[in-house]
């Protein structure tokens, strides 16, 4: 992970914190803590998908998946923690509750896009068109609620 200036040393801060932290998994039973690492990684290949479809949110599948690996792999959560592409929404959101304007601006940019095009272009039905309307609008009243983090 290549990282420059004041956001690459608070990033490094941040992976020391947590390497210094006692790492404690809330399960004990071994079942369980195989059932959150599998449902964690299923959460984390559903914000994979999220990324190329509209319709599928990336941010709250990462932050369910942080939640399974934190309950049963401090490996896993670490990997997610300091991943680079995924590090920075986790980290802004245990930290502050929000999300980047950046991610904000591509999820509102993809639901309208591809949500109207599916919407108004594929859907012929007036009923399914009303639903895609609804959809559209759920997810950009859930994405525009989130707060917006701060710029580094």
């Amino acid at each position: 992970m290549i990282e420059k200036g004041e956001a690459g040393r608070r990033v490094q801060r941040d992976i020391r914190s947590i390497s210094k932290t006692t790492f404690t998994v809330n399960s004990s039973s071994r079942t369980l803590r195989l059932f959150y690492r599998t449902l964690g990684f299923c959460f984390v290949g559903l914000g994979i998908l999220g990324i190329f479809l509209p319709l599928l949110p990336t941010t709250p599948f990462l932050l369910l998946a942080a939640g399974c690996f934190s309950r049963s792999s401090e490996r896993c959560y670490r990997w997610l923690y300091t991943s680079r592409v995924f590090g920075p929404l986790i980290r802004d959101w245990e930290k502050n509750r929000s999300v980047s304007l950046l991610t904000k601006s591509i999820a509102v940019g993809s639901i309208i896009l591809f949500g109207g095009y599916s919407t108004f272009v594929v859907l012929k039905d007036p009923y399914m068109q009303i639903f895609g309307i609804l959809v559209m609008v759920t997810g950009l009243v859930v994405v525009l609620s989130l707060k917006t983090a701060e710029r580094r």
